[in-house]
């Protein structure tokens, strides 16, 4: 995982496109996250992200809440 200078970051890669959604704090990552995930979810591409943070839990923690989101989305209960 790298480190962002603002504290956590998700990079998404999407059809080739590629973003990075940045916060302060764990939770702000996740929700800014989940927001960019539910506007790509409406586009036919195939999605991918990497997770920068310079906590290896908070990390696990943030790819554990994109993956249900992710899962939601796709309609996996």
């Amino acid at each position: 995982m790298g480190r962002p200078a603002r504290g956590f970051a998700v990079r998404i890669d999407f059809g080739g496109q590629e973003s990075i959604v940045e916060a302060c704090t764990e939770r702000g990552l996740c929700l800014l996250a989940e927001a960019f995930f539910r506007e790509l979810y409406a586009r036919p591409c195939t999605v991918t992200y990497t997770i920068e943070c310079q906590d290896e839990g908070a990390g696990r923690r943030i790819a554990a809440y994109l993956e249900d989101v992710w899962l939601e989305l796709i309609g996996v209960p």
